[in-house]
């Protein structure tokens, strides 16, 4: 049985159908706000640490957008991975994927997200935004599209009639260089996104809103994959942070590990997300 994980990079899922899992191989699927380069580089060590420990060959494919990664684990091309919160919450109305541990990142569960302006920029609080052009990220982000359009909204701030313009960006960190190049006035982005930024960056930037905190998005599991196996990947994510090697690859993944999933912590997102569904 092989152990060596594969990489695949592709960026139309829908077309992805080649890459049919055996039952000896497992298609780990993610999609972020951050470049590509860094993701590969950060889960590299992931794959290679769940191949072991798994037994199975472990896949790593990296999906162009959030709306890919549903598309992957709908169509059956994904067998597991780590979904944003607002990806989540689309998919687990189909039944699909099983919900298995939640993320760590410095030592919480949750995160939040952040409005950036420039730090020389007259823009003080919500309410000057508008008349303004303000960036979002991918329309299935919680960070840079959900939470920041309810905080416009709480400000009374309505995106189609109060701002001069909004534009969609697929990475976050395009955001914060189209802030510093005055492409846009504001924008939102994920708070853990912005602090891990060059510093050089942030000297140059302001935040001027934070959202309360939500949970971090979850990783799943597909309901194709077999009980048994779903409980080993579940005990391997829960015990990963007290072996050295799993240390290494959480490290690398900027994870501290992973704790047991509790259904409620997405209660008050589930209702912002039914209640915008049914604005």
């Amino acid at each position: 049985m092989r152990t060596v994980s594969k990489y695949i990079l592709f960026f139309n899922i829908l077309t992805a159908a080649v890459f049919a899992v055996s039952s000896e191989e497992l298609n780990f699927g993610y999609a972020s706000g951050e470049n590509i380069v860094s993701i590969i580089n950060k889960f590299t060590p992931m794959m290679t640490y769940l191949s072991k420990e798994t037994g199975m060959t472990v896949n790593f494919i990296r999906t162009a957008s959030y709306a890919e990664t549903q598309e992957g684990f709908i169509n059956g091309v994904l067998d597991m991975g780590i979904l944003n919160t607002l990806s989540f919450l689309e998919v687990e109305k189909k039944d699909i994927v099983i919900p298995v541990a939640e993320r760590l990142k410095k030592g919480a569960n949750s995160y939040s997200s952040y409005i950036v302006v420039r730090k020389d920029s007259s823009i003080q609080k919500l309410e000057d935004i508008r008349d303004t052009v303000f960036a979002f990220g991918d329309p299935n982000s919680t960070s840079s599209t959900l939470m920041p359009q309810k905080m416009l909204s709480d400000a009374g701030i309505d995106i189609y009639k109060n701002l001069n313009q909004f534009i969609y960006f697929q990475k976050q960190d395009s955001i914060l260089y189209a802030i510093l190049n005055r492409t846009v006035d504001a924008g939102a982005i994920a708070s853990f996104i912005f602090e891990e930024s060059d510093q050089e960056v942030k000297n140059l930037l302001k935040v001027i809103k934070k959202s309360d905190p939500f949970p971090l998005g979850p990783f799943v599991v597909s309901r194709r994959i077999e009980n048994a196996t779903r409980q080993k990947i579940t005990k391997i994510l829960l015990t990963m942070s007290k072996t050295e090697d799993g240390r290494f690859a959480l490290k690398k993944a900027d994870l501290e590990g992973f704790t047991r999933f509790y259904n409620t912590d997405f209660n008050p997102l589930r209702e912002l997300y039914i209640k915008i569904q049914n604005n």
